[in-house]
This record gives C-alpha cells, sequence and structure tokens, in this order.
C-alpha cells in the first residue's frame, strides 16, 4: 500500500493506493452508491455491506472535501480525498 499527502494554500490531499484485485471499470460509477458491492454473489467471505466508501464520501463531503476512487482491474486502486485546510 501506498499513502501520498499534499498540501496546497487551502486544501490537503490524502492519496491511498492498494495493489490487489482492483475494480472492474465499469464498476466505478457506482462504488460510493449506498450497499454497493462489486462482488454481486453476497458472499460472506468477502465480507462487507457496501456501505463504507459511502459513508466515506459522506463524511469528506460533510467536511467540504471531495473524493474519488481510480481502479486498474488486477492491480491497483487508489482513493484520493481532497480537504479543505
Amino acid at each position: 500500500m501506498d499513502l501520498q499527502t499534499e498540501s496546497g494554500e487551502h486544501y490537503c490531499v490524502l492519496k491511498v493506493k492498494n495493489y490487489g484485485v482492483g475494480i472492474p471499470e465499469k464498476e466505478l460509477a457506482f462504488i460510493f452508491e449506498p450497499f454497493y458491492r462489486v462482488d454481486k454473489s453476497r458472499n460472506k467471505e468477502t465480507g462487507g455491506y457496501g456501505l463504507g466508501m459511502h459513508l466515506v464520501k459522506k463524511i469528506i463531503e460533510a467536511h467540504d472535501g471531495k473524493v474519488a476512487i481510480d481502479s486498474a482491474r488486477g492491480e491497483w486502486t487508489e482513493v484520493i480525498v481532497k480537504l479543505p485546510k
């Protein structure tokens, strides 16, 4: 996992990059939707309720920030959070 920070005059950026299975491009548009899971099987072994990224977005937006996600299937996923100072 990589962690990067950047600070400007009016904002702070946090980038977290995970090297793993990644997220298919067609799924990225829905990743912040409540209860959305890439794994459609709802398999208990893969875990989660599909609320994590939804809650992240709500919390970041409550602080007047923005969050984005990018991924390459089978390689990596990166979450970028931008918050005002």
